[in-house]
């Protein structure tokens, strides 16, 4: 079951494959959720750039979790 939800995370980030590295400069971003990585019980947070909803997940430290949750509460 974790593996599933790792799978559909990498599909919404690289439907067409692996991106080439580019510069595009500042991107704005939201916060769309936080979670908890099933493998290694590690805080993640998932941003999704505003103009084409692309997603990013950014693996962070508990405080910095439990402070992200009550600012988004």
């Amino acid at each position: 079951m974790k593996y599933y939800c790792w799978l559909a995370i990498w599909l919404l980030l690289y439907p067409a494959g692996l991106p080439a590295a580019q510069d595009t400069g500042t991107v704005e971003t939201k916060i769309k959720t936080v979670m908890v990585d099933p493998n290694t019980q590690a805080p993640v947070v998932v941003l999704e750039s505003v103009a084409d909803q692309k997603l990013l997940p950014i693996w962070i430290d508990v405080a910095e979790a439990r402070a992200i949750a009550l600012e988004l509460e």
